[in-house]
């Protein structure tokens, strides 16, 4: 029986689609969220134990029980948001073999546009013939991390600076110090320092020792200044850390992304070792859209088989007979990951036309091989790649229907049960808090 062709997605699945991307929102929001309410719980924690130990901290008692009260529920919303969060963002991700069309613009234009649609739950990796653009991650994720990535590095390197040479820089100093002190002692001057300090200090040329004091009293200015200047940016940073900290986990993933868009694999050693690694990185929450692996001609049929035996799907494109293309199809048609066809709406007319007249040997044998097989197509045009998206994505959910075990429903259960202690806790815990007699806490 011959092939059949496609142009429509049969289900849209746009509710499971739409329901992804939700999940992964509310997800976020709750990291945030649980972050948040935690370093609140934190420091919260602290002052209410020190204030309500203390006697004399004037702490009207009967505010006691409802600042406890207020510390549960905070502490309830951090530990339940945590919890739903990596439910909701556990979204399964699966990897998809692209074998296309070399130096076919037009083929890697109509899945590359698709990308956007397929990406949020499905990984594209393709072989290369130096005409593909790997995809990192999302361009709007890129760019919403960026601002709170600079911070977060800024942070992060003065910290390691000052941890790294900031005390050789105090030893120095001090160490400066005493051998400007020593040296005047020793030459009869021990009030020297003091008098260079106290002198005019417009005055110049100045004694070196002079020169030295002023310095180094300036050097310790400088120091101070800059020492305050960190403290006052902890300062400020302190309540958005949790964020802080989160966007620039966010940024380093993104960042992994880009840099692991492209690979490169010249013997079967390092095939092994870059198809682990490609599929490893797929199921993480930010990972390269498509990622485009660079490979050596004497192992290309191993690379084929390699990654797609990693994949939860194969993406074939059609459209163009070669012996290349014969031998995928016959090899990965029977049995391993399911295979959905592609190709070019008038090449898979012509190909599958009922007289078959005009054909190649090629073509011909192209046509056998996909009996009983159905082939999406796509146009060129806006409109047809728009077509060609949702029957794409619509194929490949079809090789993944939904598995809901009964794990997974007490999970989903649990989840549940957590956003509801996070909506509820935290108007407890802003009522509470809004009811205070703020004059009371302190008399």
């Amino acid at each position: 029986m011959l092939a059949t062709t496609r142009s429509r997605a049969r289900r849209s699945f746009l509710l499971r689609r739409w329901s992804r991307r939700a999940r992964g929102l509310l997800g976020g929001l709750l990291s945030v969220v649980s972050g948040l309410a935690l370093w609140v719980a934190l420091l919260g924690g602290i002052l209410a134990v020190g204030v309500t130990v203390d006697k004399d901290s004037g702490l009207d008692p009967a505010l006691r029980p409802e600042i406890l009260a207020a510390w549960l529920w905070v502490a309830a919303v951090g530990v339940c948001a945590r919890y739903a969060a990596r439910t909701l963002r556990a979204i399964p991700r699966r990897m998809v073999l692209w074998l296309r069309r070399f130096r076919h613009t037009d083929s890697i234009l109509a899945v590359s546009t698709a990308l956007d649609h397929l990406g949020h739950s499905w990984r594209v990796v393709t072989l290369d013939d130096a005409t593909a653009e790997p995809s990192g991650a999302a361009a709007g994720l890129r760019l919403t991390t960026s601002a709170a990535s600079v911070v977060h590095r800024g942070v992060a390197a003065i910290t390691r600076w000052i941890s790294t040479w900031g005390v050789w820089v105090v030893r120095a100093y001090l160490a400066a110090w005493v051998a400007l002190v020593a040296w005047t002692v020793a030459h009869g001057e021990p009030f020297a320092v003091l008098d260079a300090l106290g002198g005019d200090w417009r005055q110049w040329p100045v004694p070196a020792v002079v020169a030295a004091s002023r310095f180094l009293a300036g050097a310790a200015v400088v120091t101070f200044a800059g020492l305050l200047g960190f403290v006052a940016v902890y300062v400020v940073l302190l309540p958005l850390l949790p964020v802080v900290m989160m966007a620039g986990s966010v940024g380093e993933s993104v960042r992994r992304a880009e840099l692991h868009k492209r690979q490169t694999v010249t013997t079967l050693a390092e095939l092994t070792q870059v198809s682990a690694t490609v599929a490893a990185g797929s199921g993480a929450a930010v990972a390269p859209r498509l990622t485009v692996l660079t490979v050596a001609t004497p192992i290309w049929r191993e690379a084929v088989l390699a990654m797609a035996n990693r994949c939860h799907a194969v993406l074939l494109d059609v459209s163009t007979a070669s012996e290349a293309l014969l031998w995928e199809v016959r090899e990965l048609g029977t049995g391993g990951p399911p295979v959905v066809f592609v190709g070019e709406e008038a090449a898979v007319t012509r190909l599958l036309a009922p007289t078959g007249a005009g054909l190649g040997a090629e073509d011909s044998a192209l046509r056998r091989a996909l009996d009983d097989c159905e082939v999406i197509t796509y146009r060129t045009t806006a409109w047809g790649r728009v077509r060609f998206q949702r029957a794409l994505y619509g194929a490949l959910e079809t090789t993944a229907p939904p598995r809901l075990t009964l794990a997974g429903a007490r999970r989903w259960a649990v989840t549940c049960v957590a956003v509801v202690v996070v909506a509820v806790g935290s108007w407890q815990a802003i009522t509470i808090a809004a009811a205070w007699p703020w004059s009371r806490l302190v008399d």
